[in-house]
């Protein structure tokens, strides 16, 4: 297993460095091919407050990228999300995954009859209620809905609407408060002046 350590200390993920990442996990991808348990982890430095309380300002996470290779995600994952000619990687809550049935009613996102609260999009359009209506109350395959723990603050699925396996560049695997500096000395440090935000 090879770690790589990111100390980010802003919003989102330098675009260059997350291109040289991906590009180096295919050179590992290559080089490991062989051996099935091979796994890359990463760890990001959160900033922001949209996965509060759950992830604080400031948290370190350990990232497996190759979690949803072959395997779904599952409800309560903690997962980046990567969108489409975007860099702004996010930390998101899965709250629903293809197959589940759901539907909003009185502020609530009913999945599977267990219901979460689910405020208004501070920012655009609700379209996930759209789209929910559109797939007949249903998670389409290949796609999860995602919320941020701190609904007042998140960027998610209710205005992004179902997002893509392909887009889940990862699953949180481990979670700590220390700082980069007390992680093994054989770990690469990155020091970055951009990083994985929350919003």
């Amino acid at each position: 297993m090879t770690i790589r350590t990111l100390k980010l200390s802003r919003g989102y993920l330098d675009m260059k460095v997350f291109s040289y990442v991906l590009s180096f996990l295919s050179v590992l991808t290559l080089m490991f091919v062989s051996v099935t348990t091979h796994a890359e982890q990463v760890y990001f430095k959160l900033v922001g407050d949209s996965m509060e309380p759950k992830f604080e300002n400031g948290d370190i996470v350990l990232v497996d990228t190759s979690a949803y290779q072959g395997m779904p995600p599952s409800r309560g994952d903690s997962v980046v999300v990567l969108l489409r000619g975007q860099t702004l990687p996010m930390l998101k809550t899965v709250v629903a995954v293809a197959g589940d049935k759901v539907r909003i009613e009185n502020k609530q996102l009913i999945v599977n009859r267990k219901r979460l609260l689910l405020r208004p999009a501070s920012k655009g359009v609700d379209v996930i209620k759209m789209q929910i209506q559109q797939y007949d109350n249903r998670v389409p395959d290949n796609s999860v809905i995602v919320l941020g723990e701190n609904q007042s603050t998140s960027y998610d699925s209710r205005q992004l609407g179902f997002i893509s396996v392909e887009q889940l560049a990862g699953k949180v695997v481990r979670h700590k408060t220390v700082e980069l500096s007390q992680t093994t000395a054989s770990s690469k440090n990155y020091r970055l002046q951009n990083g994985l935000g929350t919003n």
